[in-house]
Order: C-alpha cells, then sequence, then structure tokens
C-alpha cells in the first residue's frame, strides 16, 4: 500500500497508542492497517515539529499531551509559546522533544521528557493553555 511505518508511542498500560506513518494519503494507511488486521481509531494528515530526534531521548521518561487547538495553532504560535514557556520549563525540569500536529493545525501529541505525567499537566497549568490527556509513553521504532 506504499504506507511505511515511522514509529509508535505505545502508552505503557498498553491502552493507548500513536503511530506514524510516511504515505501519500491517509487512505493508504487506513488500507494498509485494515489489511494487517491492525485496529485504528483515526487517520489523518500530521507533520513533525521536532526539537530534537526521536531516538535521541530515555525511552523511560517520554510523556505524551494531547491537545485540541481552537482557534487552529500554526507553526509561529507553536514557536513563540515555547520560547515563552521556557521558564517554566526549567522550572519542572521538562524538555519538549517533539509534537506531531494535524496539517488543519486542531491538535496535536506533544511528546515531552519528564519524570512523570503530572509534571507535564502541571506544565500545562502554569501556562493556562488546554490539554485533553497526558500519559507516559514508550517509544518503539524499526
Amino acid at each position: 500500500r506504499d504506507a511505511h511505518w515511522l514509529y509508535s508511542l505505545v502508552s505503557v498500560q498498553g491502552d493507548r497508542s500513536i503511530c506514524l506513518f510516511e504515505a501519500a494519503t491517509p487512505e493508504m494507511v487506513r488500507e494498509a492497517c485494515r489489511e494487517a488486521g491492525m485496529s485504528f481509531q483515526q487517520v489523518y494528515p500530521a507533520q513533525q515539529w521536532f526539537d530534537q530526534e526521536p531516538k535521541s531521548f530515555q525511552n523511560d521518561c517520554l510523556m505524551v499531551a494531547e491537545v485540541h487547538y481552537d482557534p487552529p495553532i500554526t507553526k509561529s504560535m507553536y514557536e513563540s509559546q515555547k520560547q515563552q514557556a521556557a521558564g517554566c520549563f526549567r522550572e519542572l525540569n521538562i524538555q519538549h522533544a517533539w509534537s506531531v500536529v494535524t496539517l488543519d493545525g486542531t491538535r496535536s501529541h506533544c511528546v515531552f521528557s519528564a519524570a512523570c505525567a503530572e509534571d507535564v499537566r502541571s506544565l500545562y497549568r502554569k501556562l493556562n493553555a488546554p490539554f485533553d490527556r497526558v500519559w507516559k509513553a514508550k517509544f518503539i521504532h524499526g
């Protein structure tokens, strides 16, 4: 189907995952998953915004924040928010790793290196920024 798996983030409880594929269309990924017998809830086009390559982080301290944006976020808004939050990142000993953001800017999965999920929740609360959930993840790649 010409859909190439790049990596997955799987919750340590095994109840959530995010899989990133390289493909021309979301339908190619849907078809490949159906053929492989993989269940999925949604497939949508997205882009990665890197601070550091995913493989460079320790696997035992990755936290994922799921976020919806209204209005949609742009790359420049994202960079500006990160600069404004630099002090909070230092205070809480959190490092932003990378984000996967939908092309329409309405949702993202932000990956952090942090001691625990509660530290990331505290970061969002300090910044008065909304989030849907935060969970500890394992990074799996080929």
